[in-house]
């Protein structure tokens, strides 16, 4: 196993439905991290997610083509995640660590997922080509993230 330079050992994505951006970046984040050897537990949830619905058409597309395979994805709601079981959740925009702040997160605990201000943009609704975009960002993000950790 590498050595790393934190004690991350339970990650979890949040976005809204589950669906796109926090499930793709569970896939995402896996895959890194098997690459590097780090043994770090991650999964996803949304603040707004049904349960037990599976990521969308162009999300699961779009990771197939960098190796990732999110197919078996299943949605849940944050109100199904252990926060206290959480040393770090990445969030793909301010508003989604306001709610988890809200929830009694303490800041410290929570990464901001983006290159831009406003986050990471919602592909829901949106063609390939912008699944794509969205993928290539959160990979850039998650590959800067695992060389801090």
């Amino acid at each position: 196993m590498a050595e790393r330079k934190t004690n991350i050992k339970n990650v979890v994505f949040i976005c809204t439905g589950n669906s796109c951006r926090s499930a793709m970046a569970e896939g995402i984040f896996k895959k890194l991290c098997a690459e590097k050897g780090y043994d770090i537990k991650c999964s996803s949830a949304g603040t707004a997610a049904s349960s037990g619905y599976g990521a969308s058409k162009y999300a699961i597309e779009a990771c197939k083509e960098i190796g990732v395979d999110i197919s078996r994805h299943k949605s849940q709601g944050i109100y199904g995640v252990d926060l206290k079981e959480v040393d770090l959740f990445c969030v793909v925009s301010m508003y989604h660590a306001d709610i988890l702040m809200s929830m009694g997160v303490p800041q410290n605990k929570i990464f901001v997922m983006s290159r831009e201000k406003g986050g990471i943009t919602d592909p829901f609704g949106s063609d390939l080509n912008f699944y794509r975009a969205c993928r290539d960002e959160i990979v850039s993000v998650l590959t800067d993230l695992l060389e801090k950790l």
